[in-house]
């Protein structure tokens, strides 16, 4: 749903425009404007608040005519409330609303009218090795994979690792990638891939949806067509000479050590070592990217997503071989336009 969108740190400005039945009065207590935000988890159907702001823009009165409320909301102001990134996940959302709500007598029903606004925090990834506060928030609920700038394959039958320049990332940024491996042409790396995906955990559920993926591609990795095994043949057995009984009975009597033994058998080839330099941009294909999380909300409600960077890689018989690392990500500009929220009652 498209709404407009606001930066955490900047003013939603609108305006309520409330209009009478025709050619009639009506009584009211005072309008009143809130603006509050919910997380919803999808599956139980269950939410908590994160956070509420009311305001008035109006007293109790009669209302004759159509009446324009202009408000203002500082949402600087409301640092200390909480203020989270509008999400829409796989597990659960964090939605935003501005409520306007006419105060009605106690003998009918107050009217009531909801409009769906987004926020989003701007907050600039640190330099050098620091986490800064989102990495900090993460770093306090507990590591799931090493923060660091090397990936390393240990399983893989020669040494393989990917550096990066970064552990922290704004959304749109470069990743430098410098991916260091060694293979040979008998049993070769055919493929190396670089996967950026994201863990979402709330009300007591965890679900992992892959971002990007993109092959490592450099002309010297080794691929299953150019495979070319060095072989050399077996010298041609003897002319048998004529069995006897005892040679007869000797062969019939002898075990069979290899079934499948073949006339020529592979030499080994020396490895080949590579390093392939690449980039890599941090972003979402299938789905958007949005800053890493880590928060306990209202009734100890826990959400988080977290972002992680896989180095996958291939070889010529299939098996893949793979190590991740924990990436932190921010976001440094408004993704989208930012527009004035307008309610009409």
């Amino acid at each position: 749903q498209e709404c407009p969108l606001f930066d955490a740190k900047g003013k939603i400005t609108g305006t309520v425009v409330i209009a009478p039945p025709e050619g009639s009065a009506v009584w009211q207590w005072g309008v009143a404007l809130n603006l509050e935000s919910i997380v919803t988890f999808f599956e139980s159907m269950n939410s908590s608040t994160v956070m509420s702001h009311e305001i008035e823009i109006s007293k109790e009165g009669y209302i004759s005519e159509e009446t324009e409320y202009p408000f203002e909301i500082d949402l600087a102001a409301l640092q200390d409330a909480n203020l989270l990134d509008s999400y829409d996940g796989e597990l659960f959302c964090i939605s935003y609303d501005v409520v306007v709500t006419i105060k009605r007598p106690w003998y009918t029903f107050d009217v009531m009218q909801h409009s769906p606004i987004a926020i989003q925090n701007v907050l600039s990834a640190p330099a050098g090795d620091e986490v800064g506060d989102i990495g900090n928030k993460v770093l306090a609920s507990g590591t799931e994979a090493a923060i660091e700038k090397e990936i390393v394959i240990k399983d893989y039958k020669y040494p393989c690792s990917l550096k990066y320049d970064r552990i922290t990332y704004n959304i749109g940024d470069i990743l430098k990638g410098e991916f260091h491996f060694q293979t040979d042409k008998q049993d070769p790396l055919t493929e190396a891939s670089i996967v950026l995906y994201k863990i979402e955990k709330g009300d007591g559920e965890e679900n992992e949806v892959i971002l990007k993926e993109q092959i490592i591609e450099h002309e010297d990795i080794v691929t299953s067509e150019d495979v070319n095994v060095e072989t050399k043949q077996m010298p041609e057995p003897d002319a048998p000479e004529e069995n006897t009984e005892n040679q007869v009975q000797a062969a019939e009597s002898s075990p069979v050590e290899n079934d499948t033994a073949t006339d020529s058998e592979s030499t080994p080839v020396d490895a080949i070592e590579q390093t392939v330099t690449f980039d890599f941009v941090i972003d979402g294909e299938k789905y958007s990217l949005s800053p890493s999380m880590v928060e306990t909300l209202e009734n100890d409600a826990f959400v988080s997503v977290r972002h992680f960077i896989r180095l996958v890689l291939k070889d010529g018989n299939g098996r893949k071989f793979w190590n991740t690392n924990e990436v932190i990500i921010y976001r440094n500009v408004v993704a989208g336009e930012k527009g004035a929220a307008v309610a009409s009652v």
